[in-house]
């Protein structure tokens, strides 16, 4: 009995001793990693959390490490720089008492100077607007998955260990998303997706000014083409080509300027042609805006207005405001924001553009000296629109010159970047506009036909790679002593219709319409 109480005594001695000396080495938690990028190995030394023990010391894939140094319970090992891509094995040694040895741990060091793999499955096709929407595609295992995007819209983000992810949208952003990789080495890789929506198609639509609603002698007769299903959307005038805010607008600075001369109720408009199943497109005239330009101008704001050569203020329309200035975008962005707010389903911009004329006889305050174009400041515009309000459930639509698919420089509307930050591009197309010989057509205001379909195809031809439709406005009024019945009317709509537009629009300016069309 006695020597079995010895051993089990010398054993627990053994293990007591065992123990005094033991060592515990792992990575400590403020450690910048065990992968790197070649310029970054060294830059930070490894820290290593060690209990016990005494000198350390440090191999690489069997290479002494000569700056290892011990600080307490924290083992410093800096990577001799300089290393070349590849996989290392790093070996950390913690001398024990006698006759233990030493302890020693390992970690895989990896230098690596390759962004991770990304992509996406397929470029994301369109969505619904009052729904979620998704994006998948392949990303590298291990890496994390970030996603950037403007307009702010909630976002869900999940990965599987094979490196599959989704993306999911509560709404298809306004903007373009940045989908951005990190692998363990801290190497990025950016993919930018456009998610583009369905436009209602076909939309069917006409154009009811500001004073329209509040006469029976118009709308009454407007309300029978939704009656008798000739349309299916209402463009109803937010603000005019005078600068006047048709409905009763809490915008400050359209109050303050003298704007708000309401004559209907935006919200109950909208609710009564929701109940007869008509969508509510918005029109908002932007820069043509003598209202603003003659505040602005009075009022020590002269950079809000375009200028002649003299610096004065251009007399184009009255006064034209400053596509450049962020200012005179916020003020009609604010006016579009508080329309969606009231039900608004679109918001159609109109005069995005120069005025017409020589641009040399025109100063635009904040481009001189730069590199900047108008069609640069209109497509800034219209992102930003469409940025802000897509968030809040409304398709966005840019109103483009007949001419602009052929001659977009004669007034600031590049169609095919328009078309990359709009739901849908609304050509000017009325006949009555189109100059002699145009489409090489003799008198293109008696042939709708012709000059419709040859016009439409060519903005047909420009959007086809982009996720933009077309919507045209048609004509129906009589000018010039020609005169536009529904015959007339008919033969634009299967002119568009065959050119392959989703849609049309029809403009009266009084808002009269030959509905028997």
């Amino acid at each position: 009995m006695a020597r079995v109480a010895f051993a089990v005594t010398a054993v627990a001695l053994l293990v007591v001793l065992w123990r005094s000396t033991w060592v515990r080495l792992e990575l400590a938690g403020d450690n910048p990693g065990t992968a790197f990028p070649s310029a970054r190995v060294g830059e930070e030394p490894l820290r290593i959390a060690v209990t016990g023990g005494g000198d350390a010391g440090a191999t690489l894939s069997g290479v002494e490490i000569t700056d290892v140094t011990r600080d307490g319970d924290v083992i410093l090992v800096r990577l001799p720089a300089g290393l070349p891509e590849g996989g290392y094995d790093l070996q950390v040694t913690v001398d024990r008492r006698f006759p233990f040895g030493a302890t020693r741990a390992r970690w895989p060091i990896v230098v690596d100077n390759q962004p991770p793999g990304l992509s996406l499955a397929a470029a994301p096709g369109p969505g619904r607007l009052d729904r979620p929407t998704t994006l998948t595609g392949s990303i590298e295992p291990g890496a994390g998955l970030e996603v950037d995007d403007p307009s702010g819209t909630p976002v869900t983000v999940t990965t599987d260990p094979a490196g599959t992810f989704t993306v999911t949208f509560e709404r298809a952003p306004g903007a373009p998303v940045a989908l951005v990789a990190t692998d363990p080495a801290g190497n990025v890789r950016t993919v930018t997706a456009t998610i583009p929506v369905v436009y209602p198609t076909p939309t069917r639509a006409a154009h009811l000014p500001i004073g329209g609603w509040a006469d029976d002698r118009i709308r009454l007769p407007f309300l029978q083409l939704v009656e008798t299903g000739l349309i299916d959307t209402v463009q109803l005038d937010l603000k005019d080509e005078t600068g006047t805010v048709g409905f009763d607008s809490q915008v400050p600075l359209a109050r303050t300027i003298g704007a708000v001369r309401p004559s209907y109720d935006l919200a109950a408009v909208v609710a009564e042609l929701e109940g007869r199943g008509v969508r509510v497109i918005g029109r908002i005239v932007a820069f043509r805006d003598p209202v603003l330009a003659e505040w602005a101008w009075d009022n020590g704001r002269q950079g809000w207005v375009l200028q002649d050569r003299k610096g004065e203020m251009l007399s184009a329309f009255g006064g034209y405001t400053n596509y450049a200035e962020q200012a005179v975008r916020d003020y009609n962005l604010a006016l579009a924001r508080e329309a969606v707010a009231a039900g608004v389903h679109d918001v159609l911009w109109d005069y995005v553009r120069r005025p017409e004329g020589d641009p040399g006889g025109m100063v635009v305050p904040g481009m001189t000296g730069t590199s900047r174009t108008t069609g640069d400041n209109i497509v800034e515009f219209l992102g930003q629109a469409r940025e802000q309000l897509r968030p809040l459930g409304a398709y966005v639509g840019a109103t483009v010159m007949g001419i602009a698919a052929r001659r977009p420089e004669n007034i600031g509307q590049p169609v095919d970047r328009i078309a990359t930050v709009v739901d849908y591009v609304a050509p000017t197309l009325h006949p009555a506009h189109v100059a002699d010989g145009e489409c090489g057509l003799a008198t293109p205001k008696r042939q709708p036909y012709a000059v419709v379909s040859c016009t439409a195809r060519d903005f047909a031809a420009v959007l086809r790679d982009t996720p933009a439709v077309l919507v045209p406005w048609l004509q129906d009024f009589s000018l010039d002593g020609v005169t536009f019945g529904p015959d007339e009317v008919r033969e634009q709509v299967r002119a568009a219709s065959d050119a392959g537009a989703a849609g049309f629009l029809l403009w009266n300016p009084a808002g009269v319409y030959r509905y028997a069309g």
